[in-house]
């Protein structure tokens, strides 16, 4: 295309994974992580990247498959783009990758951009890029000043919770994937979850068997119930993965997650991604837990892509896509 250079790693291509270590760190985009997805549902990940004279942009992808050939990127969530060399040349980063996807028979993307990805105004524009909801993140230093950011209530529940509970760094193991696993499924049936929500027993066994080295795990237990959470790591970047919790857990959530924050900032870790609540509504009482641990609130931006809108719109009466998020842009 022009004097661009276009490039479509997959796992199985030589350099993968290098290429993927020479990108800033995305804890949704680690290898590890990557991997487990792969083995759990199938879809292949994928590096995209776009080189100019005087800029480079690269995404990391996931490619589930559609119909025949053709499949359904989106990116590794919070996953990017990553552009370098000035945002002037986002317009034309965005043409490369639209060009490149086709190459590769990609109906349509769906970007979700991490708190590191480039969210200037012409990057934002370039791909069509929406405001969702709010999230946090959490910038981390040492307990006592992690202490002092909580909201007071936290302060207390934290409090309460270191006497009547214990909570526990543990491996996350093929054990711990079958107790996480367990209790989630549990989780979701109790509160009528819909089937994207729902993840299998597969699922947890993928992460111990492929992630283990890139997770916290922490597991709290009271005398009626318990708390345990997870957090993908990549370098001095972690995110919020998932949590559960089961029976009369008071403040056992926020123990486990006190601990986890602890056992980031010992393995060097700067920035925590809290994620944001279950609905978009900026009362959601999910952010506002997440709020209460002192994050900052940032505004998540999500960008769909239809480059064949009618394969597309087949795939989702075939049941292997979601429509396209509202704004979607069809290039």
């Amino acid at each position: 295309m022009g004097d661009l250079a276009l490039s479509f790693l997959t796992e199985a291509d030589p350099g993968f994974e290098a290429r993927l270590r020479s990108l800033p760190p995305e804890p949704f985009a680690g290898p590890g992580y990557l991997r487990a997805l792969r083995t759990a549902s199938g879809a292949e990940p994928a590096i995209a990247s776009v080189r100019g004279a005087s800029f480079e942009c690269s995404a990391v992808l996931v490619v589930s498959p559609a119909a025949g050939d053709r499949g359904l990127a989106r990116s590794a969530d919070y996953g990017g783009p990553h552009l370098s060399g000035g945002d002037r040349h986002a317009a034309a980063a965005r043409s490369g990758l639209d060009a490149l996807l086709r190459t590769q028979r990609v109906v349509s993307e769906v970007t979700v951009f991490s708190p590191w990805s480039s969210t200037t105004r012409p990057v934002l524009d370039a791909w069509g890029a929406r405001p969702e909801k709010a999230y946090c993140v959490l910038e981390l230093a040492d307990p006592d000043e992690l202490r002092r950011q909580m909201s007071s209530g936290r302060r207390y529940d934290l409090g309460r919770a270191e006497r009547e509970s214990e909570a526990t760094v543990v491996p996350f193991d093929a054990a711990a994937a079958g107790r996480f696993g367990a209790r989630y499924a549990s989780l979701m049936e109790e509160r009528g979850a819909s089937e994207r929500w729902r993840l299998t027993p597969t699922y947890f066994e993928a992460l111990a068997a492929h992630a283990a080295d890139a997770l916290v795990a922490v597991e709290c237990i009271g005398t009626g119930g318990g708390s345990a959470v997870l957090y993908l790591v990549n370098g001095p970047r972690s995110a919020y993965l998932h949590s559960v919790r089961w029976g009369d857990s008071a403040g056992a959530t926020t123990l486990a997650n006190w601990h986890a924050f602890g056992a980031l900032w010992q393995a060097g870790v700067c920035e925590v991604n809290l994620g944001g609540g279950v609905t978009t509504d900026p009362a959601d009482s999910l952010l506002a837990f997440k709020r209460s641990f002192g994050g900052e609130v940032r505004m998540l931006y999500l960008a769909g892509r239809a480059l064949e809108p009618l394969e597309h719109e087949r795939a989702v009466r075939a049941g292997l896509a979601r429509p396209l998020p509202e704004g979607s842009v069809v290039a």
